[in-house]
């Protein structure tokens, strides 16, 4: 997939999309349940690759390029650089208050404020006049009428849970005990669409395979008292895809894996954890009291006001349209991998 994403000299996009057409096709016939949410999926990205995504060639000294891919140059956002430190950036103001640090460059087309003992510790840019132009990745369109319907399932203290081996969409989904989701083989995603969404209690979910988990909540998502999801796990093995109006709460667990708001903005509450990366379509995020960690995080929020506080801790990298730091609250540059998988093949 990823030689898709490179122009070589003499090839089009209208090569490629017709290559990635026919593979949803080849996917489609093979699987006839997930036909629908797999074309739908499959269209966008190929509306994505002609609209949004950047075609990288390695040029040669004369600027032409040698038709050689460079493995090492996944897809990102053609405005966000990947090879620069930037911790930030920012449409509107930084403003950091108490004892708050940003740990990395800064980029903003607004003011740094400062009060306190409140810091930046990198490189800063203000009223930059950057082109603010980060366009959200499509948001596959994945309907439960594509699956077989389960209807309510809690994965309770007895009888002990049933592992879900299957895709399937649940008019409710509850685990207050150790649930297991067989993702099957290498290469295979398990689909999970469900209405409501309850994390809680003593609830975990746990993988099992070598596949990928795409979870789509339509309405409701409930994560707090010390949940974990893909505990130890690999973060790309996991996508949550969140439709609902309500903001997203993440309260008092931890996250191994990527999730994509549709409408909602996002809070962190509690002794909250995520590694993976956050994108946010609408509303604002709040990190909030505790102590909340986003690790090895893109958060990437361009229409949304960021607001840390307390002793919560951002390692990564942000885009949004304002931050806002107070307390002794941390933003740390790290490098963050792009994956190319993300916003390609866990989109079934």
């Amino acid at each position: 997939m990823k030689n898709c994403l490179i122009q070589e000299q003499g090839q089009t996009l209208i090569e490629y999309t017709f290559l990635i057409a026919l593979f949803a096709t080849l996917i489609a016939v093979s699987s006839p349940g997930v036909r629908t949410a797999t074309t739908n999926v499959f269209n966008a990205v190929i509306e994505q690759l002609t609209n949004n995504v950047e075609i990288i060639a390695e040029k040669n000294d004369d600027g032409g390029g040698d038709g050689e891919v460079d493995e090492n140059l996944p897809w990102i956002p053609i405005e966000l650089n990947q090879l620069d430190e930037n911790a930030i950036y920012s449409a509107h103001n930084v403003t950091l208050s108490g004892s708050s640090k940003i740990y990395g460059n800064v980029v903003t087309n607004g003011a740094i404020v400062t009060s306190g003992t409140s810091t930046v510790e990198g490189q800063t840019s203000e009223f930059s006049g950057h082109d603010f132009n980060f366009p959200l990745p499509v948001f596959p369109t994945i309907s439960g009428e594509s699956f077989q319907s389960k209807g309510s399932y809690t994965a309770g203290w007895w009888p002990p849970p049933v592992p879900i081996i299957e895709d399937g969409y649940y008019s409710s989904l509850k685990a207050v005990n150790n649930l297991v989701i067989d993702t099957g083989n290498e290469g295979e995603t398990r689909t999970i669409v469900v209405d409501d969404f309850e994390l809680s209690g003593a609830g975990k979910i746990s993988l099992s395979g070598s596949g990928k988990l795409v979870l789509v909540v339509k309405d409701q998502f409930k994560f707090t008292n010390n949940v974990l999801l893909n505990n130890g796990g690999l973060p790309e093995n996991v996508v949550i895809y969140y439709e609902g109006e309500d903001d997203l709460e993440f309260g008092q667990g931890h996250i191994s894996g990527s999730v994509y708001t549709k409408n909602s903005g996002i809070s962190f509450t509690g002794s909250t954890s995520i590694q993976g990366n956050i994108f946010v379509g609408g509303g604002n995020v709040t990190v909030a009291s505790g102590n909340v960690n986003l690790s090895d995080a893109l958060l990437y929020a361009p229409s949304s006001d960021l607001h840390v506080t307390g002793s919560s801790g951002i390692e990564g990298r942000i885009i949004a349209n304002s931050v806002t730091g107070s307390g002794a609250s941390t933003i740390r540059f790290k490098p963050v991998q792009f994956d190319e998988t993300f916003f390609w093949e866990l989109n079934p």
